[in-house]
């Protein structure tokens, strides 16, 4: 990539950067690192090699995206693609809930290349395992805060918003007291589940969230047996 690619492909990112009420400011990075030992572990799943977000000054730090999802449907199948996909999401996913964040913490990675956003979710449901936790902890990569006055950003592909709900499809992080998501959350709006990439599925864009629940719970059940 040369000099002049790079720089059109970070005004092109920061064009698109929408900076909120919900950006922190702090005074400098220290307050950014990561301290309580799960918070450390996190920073080290989140690890990335890279510029330090302190050597890029006010520039877009642009992350790669992940690497598109080639499903096959079989000739003759009655499964559409958006069935395959869900009950991969769902045979994968170490837990499966619908939730509200209700607070955000955004620290830097080991090599603080990049942020990563630790989300405290309010659990409506939880579809797989059965828990009666009432809260939970999210985290996924990408987040920005004002550090000194300078803008610090680093790309999430996930949009979440304090009071919104989602169903979330998990991942364990290791050594942690928190989830990562596994593919991206399905937004609930007017108690309708967002279909997403699920299209054609259990699930599509007239689901309530009790149906929407019942069939994930089903999906579960028939996971292993194919």
């Amino acid at each position: 990539m040369t000099r002049l690619t790079a720089s059109i492909l970070c005004i092109a990112a920061w064009s698109a950067l929408s900076v909120g009420p919900q950006v922190p400011s702090v005074k400098n990075a220290a307050e950014l690192r990561a301290q309580r030992p799960a918070e450390v572990e996190r920073a080290r799943f989140f690890d990335a090699d890279g510029t330090p977000l302190a050597q890029m000054g006010e520039l877009v730090k642009i992350t790669p995206g992940g690497e598109p999802v080639m499903v096959v449907v079989p000739p003759g199948s009655k499964e559409t693609r958006g069935d395959i996909l869900l009950r991969d999401s769902v045979c994968t996913s170490k837990a499966i809930l619908v939730g509200s964040p209700i607070s955000f913490r955004e620290l830097l990675n080991r090599q603080e290349t990049q942020f990563f956003t630790t989300w405290s979710v309010q659990v409506e449901t939880w579809i797989y395992p059965e828990r009666r936790d009432v809260e939970t902890l999210i985290a996924h990569r990408g987040g920005s805060a004002y550090v000194n006055g300078a803008l610090w950003w680093s790309q999430s592909h996930f949009d979440l918003r304090v009071g919104k709900r989602y169903v979330f499809f998990l991942m364990d992080i290791p050594g942690g007291d928190a989830f990562a998501p596994g593919s991206q959350p399905l937004p609930v709006t007017d108690d309708r589940v967002s279909e997403g990439q699920y299209a054609g599925s259990a699930i599509n864009d007239a689901s309530d969230v009790r149906s929407v629940v019942a069939a994930l719970r089903r999906i579960r059940s028939e996971c292993g047996r194919r």
